[in-house]
Parts: structure tokens; sequence; C-alpha cells
């Protein structure tokens, strides 16, 4: 019988991930129906891949670091923008990225304690993955390799030089209309 793991966070505490590394955590942990890969940076929900931008990456790798513990926004914007000023909107806005790529839209993951800053309220577990051994494969059948349509080859160049010749033609066959010259004025 398998013994269960403590959280992350029930263990030595981990110290700050930085934007890129990690520091005390295992390579890839697992939060609600997600996994997050911090040696690939990938997050994944159910196998699914979400892309995610970088700032809202370094603050989903900091509340990693970080879960269960109230983060002070100063703390948080000290930490994703650390040679550059800006506003508490600028936090809002990559908090707010990060909920929607996660789909927490009730504001459950990423708690919000008003006036003092964000919480991830997620038990933050290690996920144990045997790299040495690659899962085994399944044969792939050869696909037939893709051979250009030769037909499609000489027909759309055709096509482009019919439509510009005909255009050119309209174009010197369209009658012009005259321009008046300032100095004539019309008789009455």
């Amino acid at each position: 019988m398998s013994e269960r793991q403590p959280p992350v966070n029930e263990r030595n505490p981990p110290a700050p991930a930085t934007s890129r590394g990690r520091t005390g955590i295992a390579a890839t942990v697992r939060f609600a129906s997600f996994q997050f890969d911090f040696e690939r940076d990938q997050l994944r929900q159910d196998g699914t891949l979400i892309p995610l931008s970088p700032k809202p990456d370094a603050l989903l790798r900091f509340f990693l670091a970080n879960p269960q513990r109230l983060i002070s926004k100063t703390e948080l914007m000290d930490r994703l923008w650390p040679d550059v000023v800006v506003t508490h909107d600028s936090l809002v806005h990559c908090i707010g990225e990060l909920r929607s790529r996660l789909g927490d839209h009730d504001a459950t993951l990423i708690a919000t304690s008003p006036r003092r800053g964000y919480m991830f309220d997620a038990e933050v577990l290690p996920v144990q993955i045997d790299r040495a051994a690659p899962p085994a494969r399944r044969p792939e059948t050869a696909a037939a390799p893709i051979q250009p349509n030769r037909w499609l080859s000489v027909a759309a160049p055709l096509c482009v030089s019919a439509v510009g010749i005909a255009l050119a033609i309209y174009m010197a066959s369209a009658p012009r209309p005259r321009r008046r010259s300032p100095d004539r004025l019309p008789s009455r």
C-alpha cells in the first residue's frame, strides 16, 4: 500500500521560484485538474496543453512555489516586474489573464484578499514521472507522402495571370471622366 505524499506546502517551505527555474519543488506538480511541468514550461489540463504568456507563466510558477500563502500585491509586483515600475493595474491584468487560462472565473484557485494580496488556494502535489524510460509507443502507420497536385501548381498562376490581364484591359478601356480646368467656367 503506498503512502500518501504530503502536499508541497506541508514539507519544508520552498524558496520562491524564479521566472524560469524552480527551487525546492518537484519538476512536475499537479493542482486541481492541472499539471505544470517546470522543465518543459508547460501547463496541461487533462492532457491538453494550455499556452501561457510570459508574465502569467511567471505568476503561476511563483504561486506554485508558494501555495496557500497570502502574498502581498507589492511582493508579486516586485517578483514579476523587478526592474520596472508598474501600477496595480498591471498585476490585476496578469491575475485576470491567469484566471482566464485556468478557467477560474469564480476566483476559487486564485483568491483575492482585498487590499492585502492574493492566495493560490489549491493543494499542489508533486508528480512522479519516470523520464528514464519513455512510454511504449504503438506502431504508427506510414502515411502516404503528400504529393503536390500538378494541375493546381499550373492552374493557380494561370488564373492569377488571367485576372491581372482582364483587370488591365478593363482599366484601359474604361472611359475616363474629363477634368474641367479651373480657368474655364461653364457658359450659360
